[in-house]
Formats: C-alpha cells, sequence, structure tokens
C-alpha cells in the first residue's frame, strides 16, 4: 500500500497539483467577496467552493496521464 500512495503521488505531482488547486481556490475566494460586498451574491457559496477543489485537484492532477 505504501507503493501505491507514493506511484499514485509521483504521478499526480502534488506540489505542483496543490499549488494550482490553492490558486484557484483563493482566485474563487476573492471573486465571491466582490460579489458579496457589491450586493450581487448573499454569501460565498461554500458547497461550489469544495466542488472546485475537488474537480480541480482530480482534474488537473489526472491531466498528468496523457
Amino acid at each position: 500500500m505504501k507503493h501505491f500512495f507514493s506511484d499514485f503521488s509521483k504521478l499526480i505531482k502534488f506540489r505542483l497539483t496543490f499549488l494550482v488547486v490553492f490558486s484557484a481556490s483563493v482566485t474563487f475566494l476573492i471573486g465571491s467577496k466582490i460579489q458579496v460586498d457589491r450586493g450581487i451574491a448573499e454569501g460565498i457559496n461554500w458547497n461550489n467552493w469544495l466542488i472546485l477543489i475537488d474537480r480541480w485537484f482530480f482534474g488537473y492532477g489526472c491531466c498528468k496521464l496523457f
């Protein structure tokens, strides 16, 4: 099992994937905050934020397979 996680970590290049997901997450939160301040939205949609993190992590991480 140790080898599985080691291989998976190398496959998705965890540090690079984490940096991309973190960047997208912060950008989403900044954009949401601006919409809240302007009265366009009532608050930050945390469900969409979690979906963004999930989809970006697996989507960008699996991108390295091709």
